[in-house]
C-alpha cells in the first residue's frame, strides 16, 4: 500500500491472500482493513464474515476493479465503512483513514 505510507501512515501491513492474512495478523484497536473483493483463495468477503463471526472485529474498506464486485459485497457486508472502485481517487482514502484514526 504506497498509497498509503506516501501520506505519512507508517504502520502498514500488507499481505497476499486471506489465508496469510489469518496466519499473521493480530487485529488490534486502530485497525483498518482495505480488502479487495477479490483475493486470491477466500475472497475478501468471505475474510471479513471470517472474522465477524470469530467475534473480532475492525472497519473495512472494500475495493474492486468491479463494479458488480462492490455490490456483491454491499449486500454480504452492509457494515464496511466504504465500497471503493478502483482506480479511485488516494484522497477518499485519507479521508476514510482519518475518520478512523480520530476514533
Amino acid at each position: 500500500m504506497r498509497l498509503v505510507r506516501s501520506a505519512g501512515f507508517m504502520k502498514v501491513g500488507t499481505f497476499n491472500s486471506a489465508e496469510d492474512f489469518l496466519n499473521r495478523a493480530v487485529l488490534k484497536g486502530g485497525c483498518l482493513l482495505i480488502l479487495d473483493v477479490l483475493l486470491p483463495g477466500k475472497s475478501g468477503i468471505e475474510l471479513q464474515q471470517h472474522i465477524r463471526s470469530s467475534g473480532l472485529s475492525a472497519p473495512v474498506v472494500f475495493i474492486s476493479a468491479q463494479e458488480h464486485q462492490l455490490e456483491n459485497a454491499r449486500m454480504q457486508c452492509p457494515e464496511a465503512l466504504a465500497y471503493l472502485l478502483k482506480p479511485f481517487e488516494g484522497e477518499k482514502l485519507f479521508e476514510i483513514i482519518r475518520l478512523v484514526s480520530r476514533n
